[in-house]
C-alpha cells in the first residue's frame, strides 16, 4: 500500500459504531445462532426492499410498513422507530481515532445507510461532528460497492481517489474502492486498524 495519502474516509456501521443484532427489531425475528450476523447483514443488503428504502427510493413509512408486514410484526411507528434504532453500540476506541487521524488529515463518511439511522446516529454521536460532508446511500441513490459510491466520497473530501484512504469492515466494499484507485483496509476491530495505521506512518 502506498503512504501518499491525504484524505481518510470511514464507513459508518460496524467501523465507528457497532451492530448488535440480538437487539432491536431483529430479537422479535428467529434467534441468530452465534456467527450470524455477517450472513443476515449480508441478506438485508440483497434484499430490495431494503435496498429502496437505503438508497432513498422509499419513503420512511412505506419501509416501516412493508418490513412489518414481511417480519409479522405489530408495532406501530414510533414504537419500530424506536426498535429499529436499538441496535447501534459505541466501537470504543474509534473515537480516539478520528480525533488523532482528523489533525493530520481530511475526514469523509460513506455509508449504506437509510434516514431513520442516520438521523437517530447524528443526533446521538458527537463523533459524527468531525464528517463535514458525509455521504450517504439514500442521498445519492446508490450503495457500495457501486463505483459512484467511492467517487463521491473522493470529491466531498476534495481529494483524487488515489490519494484516499478508505476502512470498511466488509471485504466486498474495501475491493470496490480498490478498483477505483483507492487505497483501503478491512477494519476488524480498533487495535487492528491502529496497528495497520501505525504501519502508513499515519498514527
Amino acid at each position: 500500500m502506498k503512504k501518499d495519502i491525504d484524505a481518510i474516509i470511514f464507513d459508518l456501521g460496524r467501523v465507528l459504531v457497532d451492530i448488535d443484532l440480538t437487539k432491536g427489531v431483529f430479537k422479535y425475528l428467529p434467534a441468530l445462532e452465534s456467527g450470524q450476523d455477517e450472513k443476515v447483514l449480508n441478506q438485508l443488503f440483497r434484499d430490495t426492499v431494503y435496498r429502496e428504502y437505503a438508497e432513498g427510493r422509499m419513503p420512511v413509512e412505506e419501509f416501516y410498513q412493508l418490513f412489518c408486514e414481511r417480519a409479522g410484526l405489530t408495532l406501530d411507528f414510533p414504537s419500530f422507530k424506536k426498535e429499529w434504532n436499538a441496535v447501534f453500540r459505541p466501537m470504543r476506541g474509534m473515537d480516539v481515532i478520528v480525533r488523532e487521524t482528523g489533525k493530520k488529515f481530511k475526514l469523509g463518511l460513506l455509508s449504506d445507510i437509510g434516514p431513520l439511522h442516520w438521523e437517530h446516529l447524528y443526533n446521538e454521536m458527537p463523533l459524527l461532528q468531525n464528517f463535514a460532508n458525509p455521504v450517504l446511500s439514500y442521498r445519492i441513490g446508490f450503495l457500495k460497492p457501486h463505483p459512484q459510491t467511492y467517487l463521491l466520497a473522493a470529491d466531498s473530501v476534495e481529494t483524487l481517489p488515489g490519494r484516499c484512504l478508505f476502512i470498511d469492515d466488509r471485504a466486498v466494499n474495501v475491493e470496490g474502492a480498490q478498483a477505483v484507485g483507492m487505497q483501503a483496509i478491512q477494519f476488524q476491530n480498533p487495535a487492528q486498524l491502529r496497528t495497520d495505521l501505525k504501519a502508513l506512518h499515519i498514527l
